[in-house]
């Protein structure tokens, strides 16, 4: 049989790579630039299903690090509403988290990460770091404690190291 080599944007090899907790905390460090704790929850193919009648999730990887959860996802193909899969992501994240009648401040802080083939936003940035802000006062941060940030492989070239 010959032998059969899979890069990392092969969607086992990306689960199989990341399930492995050093390696999930190393690259969640260098992509967020913060610090990760220990992982305390890994699992690759991690379904959230928000409500019986809706569209729910699958997250190639999901991570649990203290007060802070982690999706990290592998986007090969071209997609052109990447903006509103994360909204989507993000919120099934978000209506999961809480119990009923919980309060809001138990939700975990957020990090919904996308490594891109392509350009999904066709801007020419290798990366794009999404926060959500007050359009009327930029310096106003809406302190959600949700981020949102997608990796375009294909401008790595074009990235100074």
């Amino acid at each position: 049989m010959p032998k059969r080599f899979l890069k990392f944007s092969d969607r086992w090899m990306f689960n199989r790579v990341l399930c492995e907790k050093e390696v999930c905390r190393k690259v969640l460090r260098a992509a967020l630039g913060i610090e990760v704790g220990e992982i305390t929850y890994l699992n690759a193919e991690q379904a959230k299903e928000p409500a019986a009648a809706s569209r729910g999730v699958r997250m190639d990887v999901f991570a649990r690090e203290g007060s802070r959860v982690f999706d990290t996802e592998m986007q090969v193909s071209p997609e052109d509403r990447i903006g509103r899969r994360m909204r989507y992501y993000q919120a099934a994240i978000d209506a999961t988290e809480l119990g009923p009648g919980e309060d809001y401040g138990l939700l975990p802080e957020s990090f919904v990460v996308f490594f891109c083939a392509t350009d999904p936003f066709r801007a020419g940035e290798a990366v794009y770091s999404i926060e959500r802000v007050c359009l009327d006062a930029p310096e106003l941060v809406a302190g959600d404690d949700s981020h949102w940030r997608v990796f375009n492989a294909s401008a790595a070239e074009d990235v100074a190291c």
